[in-house]
């Protein structure tokens, strides 16, 4: 789904979408007082925003995922 090779701009644009969403429900937690659930919010905001940015930079990493069908953390 988000390994279009086609149209980066598209995927870029949904991880970037997935991330703001993310930021809202990480505030919501904030605001429930449940730092548990927010910083894993805020987690999942950081891994969407350097995807993008590693398609947009069309890094090493980018390209392993375009072959391998997954992300890895080293």
């Amino acid at each position: 789904m988000l390994y279009q090779k086609k149209n980066p701009s598209k995927s870029i644009k949904i991880r970037l979408d997935l991330a703001r969403k993310y930021f809202t429900e990480c505030e919501d937690y904030i605001k429930k007082g449940d730092p548990i659930q927010a910083s894993e919010k805020a987690y999942k905001i950081t891994e969407e925003v350097v995807k993008a940015l590693a398609e947009k930079f069309n890094l090493e990493e980018y390209k392993k995922a375009l072959i391998e069908g997954r992300w890895y953390t080293n």
